[in-house]
């Protein structure tokens, strides 16, 4: 009995560790594991925090995070839950990295030593969160993240997401918009504009 309910308890444990690395999702053939998404969920509320505490007052108008998100609307986009808001933001950003990332591969475009140079300073710098926060790494990243998302994980990321903003930044310097192609882009997108926050913005 007790040998079968230890081995009830290993299968349950490999399940739901198994269910982390599961595919959420496929972009542009890349496949999404539940671990990777949620990495950038949590990136999408830690960046809406950063940008409600410099720009936003006291915030008033952003989720409660000590309730559940999925049970708050977000203002001003047709009642979406906040759950909803940066799931798809994290989808929006993942979609454009791997898109972009792909395509700088298949251009050549490796960026130079910069992106290695800047794949290790922000690597230290969740290095340094832990420590600050009197915590090993991984157990930064457990209380973070959750038990699933790794430095290798991280590192794989964080590479693509350097290469992706390298590209998109030599991209847009080689094709500067000029004011009649700038007021175009505008009218196209008259709504948001008039209906976007400072925040927002």
């Amino acid at each position: 009995g007790c040998a079968l309910l230890l081995a009830c308890a290993v299968g349950m444990l490999l399940f739901l560790r198994a269910s982390q690395c599961l595919t959420v999702c496929t972009i542009n053939g890349h496949p999404v594991t539940q671990a990777e998404l949620h990495y950038y969920y949590i990136e999408q509320i830690a960046s809406y925090k950063d940008k409600t505490r410099r720009f936003g007052g006291d915030g008033a108008a952003g989720p409660d995070l000590s309730r559940p998100l999925s049970k708050q609307r977000r203002p001003l986009t047709s009642g979406i839950s906040w759950q909803d808001y940066f799931m798809n933001a994290a989808l929006r950003q993942l979609r454009i990295q791997i898109a972009s990332a792909d395509q700088a591969e298949s251009e050549g475009f490796i960026g130079g030593g910069m992106v290695e140079e800047a794949l290790k300073l922000r690597l230290e710098a969740i290095k340094a969160a832990a420590e600050e926060a009197g915590l090993s790494t991984q157990q930064y990243l457990q209380e973070r993240y959750g038990s699933h998302v790794t430095m290798e994980l991280i590192r794989e990321i964080e590479l693509r997401s350097i290469l992706s903003a390298r590209y998109l930044a030599a991209a847009a310097w080689d094709q500067p918009l000029n004011e009649d192609a700038l007021e175009a882009r505008f009218s196209e997108n008259r709504r948001w504009n008039m209906t976007a926050s400072y925040l927002i913005v």
